[in-house]
């Protein structure tokens, strides 16, 4: 694979949410994958958010989150929604996440060698090549090539989502970096 310059990235702007694309599966086995996921855990100070599923095309879903969950839950929800043994029927799932800390726009994808693992890879719209370990959410510098796809431009389009609903998540500042650092 061959390093892309930022500026494949397509449309980015810092008002673009942070937002998981969804290649395969259909609306109803990805919202209960989405629910699976985040029902898993006990929460001590739970916060909701609204899940919204928009269908761009027949093949492939957006979802977004108002507020924005925690990077460790967006970076595990994507985990959980590429792997055919928890969301039957997905191709594969990628995600563009703003970094909360430092604005960084990263391009989101398995590590290639390990497609249900538990690492993901990822380019800033920065240059920088990053690994997110997934059971904390660290992330580190990684020489690993990543060629991100071009992030559809559908934000900017007046869509209207083909189903909205509640999960929680967690509001723990001190757990699964927060900020989405580079340490």
């Amino acid at each position: 694979m061959s390093s892309l310059s930022p500026s494949s990235f397509g449309e980015m702007r810092p008002e673009n949410p942070s937002w998981i694309l969804v290649h395969g599966s259909g609306l109803e086995i990805i919202q209960q994958s989405v629910c699976e996921y985040t029902s898993l855990f006990g929460y001590d100070r739970p916060v909701p958010h609204k899940v919204s599923i928009f269908q761009l095309d027949d093949n492939r879903w957006a979802l977004t989150f108002d507020p924005q969950v925690s990077p460790y839950t967006f970076t595990n929800l994507i985990c959980w929604l590429n792997d055919p043994n928890m969301t039957q029927g997905v191709d594969h799932a990628v995600g563009w996440l703003t970094a909360p800390g430092s604005k960084v726009r990263y391009f989101l994808i398995h590590e290639a060698s390990n497609p249900a693992g538990d690492t993901l890879v990822g380019i800033g719209d920065d240059g920088t090549q990053i690994s997110v370990n997934l059971p904390d959410c660290s992330v580190s510098p990684t020489d690993d090539q990543i060629t991100p796809l071009p992030e559809p431009g559908w934000l900017t389009q007046h869509i209207q989502p083909v189903r909205v609903f509640e999960i929680s998540s967690e509001d723990d500042i001190e757990f699964g970096n927060p900020e989405f650092a580079v340490g």
